[in-house]
């Protein structure tokens, strides 16, 4: 965040890195930072899984987004976002990503069982496109959905093109290393 926050102050543009909340402008400028480079290696699936922890940072600039996590009789939905992530180890030797917004939203990410990522678009029940990331696992079982949250007046600026940069980067389904190997690299 520190390259894009020089770059953005080079074009004259304040970021507070105080405040962990990224803004609809700082992201919005991101993505029209971001666009060249994500279109030079677009359109194409990556050759190589990349890490784990680099392909969740890169969700930081996503914006508000609803984490939809489905079991066998219930589903739980939650408006968050990537802005403040931390990583961390389990007691028990396990990698976490902890996503948070302020004391009203938590959420734990088992590094060790994310797998894959795929890119999924589809129709709302009210007609609008869904923008959705699924962090898979082994057998490609849905571990976690994030979708861009719309608020009343549409998606934040910035948010479908980026998610669109994303998926034009990875592809469709990106293979995703463990956290171990990531850094061993």
């Amino acid at each position: 965040m520190l390259a894009f926050t020089t770059l953005l102050a080079a074009q004259g543009l304040v970021v507070d890195v105080r405040n962990n909340h990224v803004g609809e402008q700082f992201r919005a400028a991101v993505a029209s930072f971001a666009a060249p480079v994500l279109r030079s290696t677009a359109p194409r699936m990556m050759a190589e899984p990349i890490g784990v922890r680099r392909f969740l940072g890169d969700l930081e600039f996503l914006g508000p987004c609803r984490f939809i996590v489905q079991g066998s009789g219930a589903i739980l939905e939650a408006v968050g976002a990537f802005d403040d992530m931390r990583m961390s180890e389990t007691l028990k030797g396990s990698s976490l990503a902890t996503v948070s917004v302020d004391d009203t939203f938590e959420c734990h990410i088992n590094l060790d069982r994310v797998q894959a990522a795929a890119f999924v678009t589809k129709a709302g029940a009210n007609g609008k496109q869904l923008y959705i990331v699924r962090l898979l696992d082994a057998e490609d079982t849905s571990l976690l959905s994030v979708m861009l949250h719309a608020g009343a007046e549409g998606y934040e600026e910035g948010a479908v093109e980026f998610w669109t940069q994303l998926r034009d980067r990875f592809g469709d389904k990106v293979d995703l290393t463990a956290t171990e190997k990531e850094e061993a690299a």
